[in-house]
């Protein structure tokens, strides 16, 4: 079913000459009729949804990139997304962004020990944020993830803060299996920020509750973005792909959250209390002006 709904998906994003629009347009509706208007559809929703929150966590992992292909489906729709619409229904949406800081927190800190007894919550984290990601491409989705307070839970979560150190694997634990502890972070890091992205190029520009929300996810995570933007400008520090994407998406944040002027009226009023937000971000994004510009 996962090959399946993968080729459908290949096939609706594949740029198409005029003789196989109709076929491939004709099997993508024929994927949504199924979905939408079929017991099959909701017995498949009712099953992929349970596996993603209860199962073992190889089926959790295959279920959340089960739902991820389903959700790509309706990329280029205008009709409602079905899977938003079941899994609002059936109240799957709060059980998978609780579960971020109930059960997998503490779970994806394990995964950044030098020797790791399983990344099996890494698997499952990677497979369900890219599905989060997916969903809040479309408004529907977004408004969903944000009501189930995926913003406040991101900014709760612990392992956001432990980024390792750019000596720490040289001395560590080797394994070729395991990937070093900095990568293993940053497939923890990009996806967070990916999707608090993702969500914040979805929310109007009025929508102050919404803001302060992502100002605090930039305030709670300071610490790693400010490590990240001052890694990064270092001019003897070779500038890798992983970090240069991490410093791309916390400039990003940094420059959606600095436009709203409700955020730094608030940022301003709390100077000197030892906050710390998205203003004090600004001076490790300019330094990194010269490393850029010479590259």
């Amino acid at each position: 079913m996962l090959h399946f709904l993968g080729g459908v998906r290949k096939l609706a994003a594949a740029s198409a000459d005029e003789n196989e629009v109709r076929p491939r347009s004709r099997l993508v509706a024929g994927a949504l009729d199924v979905l939408s208007n079929s017991t099959l559809g909701d017995r498949l929703l009712e099953t992929v949804s349970a596996d993603a929150a209860d199962a073992s966590d190889a089926w959790k992992t295959v279920a959340f990139s089960l739902l991820d292909a389903v959700a790509a489906l309706y990329a280029s729709e205008t009709r409602p997304n079905r899977v938003v619409l079941f899994l609002t229904h059936k109240n799957f949406f709060s059980s998978y962004v609780g579960a971020l800081i109930r059960r997998e927190d503490q779970a994806l800190q394990l995964t950044l020990q030098p020797d790791p007894a399983s990344l099996n919550a890494l698997y499952i984290y990677e497979a369900k944020m890219a599905f989060f990601i997916r969903l809040a491409q479309r408004q529907d989705g977004a408004d969903k993830l944000i009501e189930n307070g995926v913003l406040d839970v991101l900014a709760d979560c612990s392992f956001l803060n432990m980024r390792p150190s750019a000596s720490s694997d040289a001395a560590g634990f080797a394994d070729a299996f395991i990937p070093a502890r900095a990568e293993r972070f940053h497939q923890l890091l990009m996806p967070a920020l990916d999707l608090v992205l993702a969500l914040a190029a979805k929310i109007g520009r009025d929508n102050v509750t919404v803001w302060m929300k992502v100002a605090r996810f930039v305030s709670q995570h300071h610490g790693v973005l400010e490590a990240v933007l001052k890694e990064a400008a270092l001019p003897a520090h070779p500038l890798s792909m992983a970090l240069l994407a991490e410093a791309k998406a916390a400039s990003a944040l940094v420059f959606y959250v600095a436009r709203q002027r409700a955020v730094l009226d608030r940022e301003t009023a709390l100077a000197g209390s030892g906050h710390v937000g998205v203003t004090s971000l600004h001076l490790p994004m300019l330094a990194l002006l010269p490393k850029l510009s010479s590259s």
